[in-house]
C-alpha cells in the first residue's frame, strides 16, 4: 500500500492489511455518521500511590502496545471507497502528560472532565 488515502503520504512499516469484518463496517460507518460524540471512545481513569515515575509507567504502556497489533491498527480509505485495516510493526504511544499537582482537588477534577470530554469528542 504506497497512499493511505487521506493524506497522500505513503504508509510505511506494514505487517497486515486486510478487509473490514461486516462488524467494523458497522461500526465505522455509525463513527462517521456521528462524528464528535466518541461513541465507541473507551476511557478509564486510573489512581496511583506511592511515587510516580512517569517514565516507567510510559515505557510499560509501550510495550503493550509493542505487543499488541490491534493497538498498532489503523484504519484507512482505498480509492475505490472502501475501507480497509492496517496492521503497523511498529506504532509510538501517544501519550499526554498533565501535571496538576498543585491545583484542589475541585479543580483537578473539573480540568480532568473537560480533558476527557475533548478526547472523546476528538474520536
Amino acid at each position: 500500500m504506497t497512499d493511505n488515502g487521506a493524506t497522500g503520504r505513503p504508509v510505511r512499516d506494514i505487517a497486515d492489511i486486510s478487509e473490514l469484518s461486516p462488524l467494523q463496517q458497522g461500526l465505522l460507518y455509525e463513527q462517521l455518521a456521528q462524528p464528535g460524540l466518541g461513541i465507541y471512545v473507551e476511557q478509564l481513569e486510573l489512581e496511583f500511590s506511592g511515587t510516580m515515575h512517569p517514565e516507567h509507567f510510559e515505557r510499560a504502556w509501550q510495550l503493550v502496545v509493542d505487543r499488541h497489533p490491534i493497538l498498532r491498527t489503523s484504519f484507512h480509505w482505498r480509492k475505490n471507497g472502501t475501507a480497509v485495516q492496517v496492521v503497523h510493526g511498529s506504532a509510538e504511544l501517544p501519550l499526554e502528560t498533565l501535571d496538576w499537582r498543585d491545583l484542589d482537588g475541585r479543580t483537578q477534577r473539573e480540568r480532568l472532565r473537560a480533558s476527557l470530554d475533548a478526547d472523546r469528542a476528538e474520536g
